[in-house]
């Protein structure tokens, strides 16, 4: 059954593809469109007014509607009057685009705040102050690294260099065992409040 929906609706995104701001689907679709995002298909959905009422009228009575939107922290402009619960994607804020190592999920901005893209606290005023219920938002929580090689970093100034590579991604099980080994040493940012694993002799850096 699973297989059938899948396919139906990934012809129909073939043959249709488009994007709306503002929609409302039921958790069987979020689950449809979700696995189709997970399979590595593009896909945005949306609707014109006459396509929402018809998939209004197919939606059992009973059945809850979500807003399903996919969000950035960096980004502020939308309208947030219709949305039930806001998913923040408070990661990545130095990441697989960026030569220069930095953390990728720090709580607070670090003593050179010019230097960070974005913290947690900054993303949650930012939509605070825009008017969305602080209640209804949801911290997106990384279980993976960034891992930077190459670093060229001077005497204690560890964070912020230029490097040989990007932000790859990096499972915590594959770097989980360097805490304080394999020449790696954890450290503690108090003031950004984000750890980070620095091995001088191989210039690698994980966030």
């Amino acid at each position: 059954m699973i297989f059938n929906l899948f396919k139906k609706y990934l012809t129909e995104a073939k043959q249709k593809l488009y994007f709306c701001k503002q929609n409302t689907f039921s958790m069987k679709q979020i689950f449809i469109i979700l696995t189709l995002i997970f399979a590595g298909s593009f896909l945005f959905l949306g609707c014109n007014s006459k396509q929402k009422a018809n998939s209004k009228k197919q939606v059992v009575a009973s059945e809850k509607q979500y807003m399903f939107v996919a969000y950035v922290a960096g980004y502020s402009e939308f309208d947030f009057s219709t949305i039930n619960f806001l998913n923040i994607m408070t990661y990545d804020f130095y990441n697989g685009w960026h030569n220069v190592n930095g953390h990728h999920s720090n709580y607070l901005s670090s003593a050179r705040p010019e230097m960070d893209k974005n913290s947690v606290v900054n993303a949650i005023e930012m939509h605070v102050n825009a008017g969305f219920p602080v209640e209804k938002i949801n911290l997106g929580i990384p279980f993976y690294g960034r891992i930077w090689k190459g670093v060229k970093a001077e005497s204690d100034q560890i964070l912020f260099n230029k490097a040989e590579t990007v932000g790859m991604g990096i499972d915590y099980v594959d770097f989980y065992q360097n805490f304080n080994a394999n020449g790696f040493t954890r450290y503690w940012d108090d003031i950004a409040k984000a750890p980070y694993l620095w091995n001088p002799a191989e210039k690698t850096f994980i966030s």
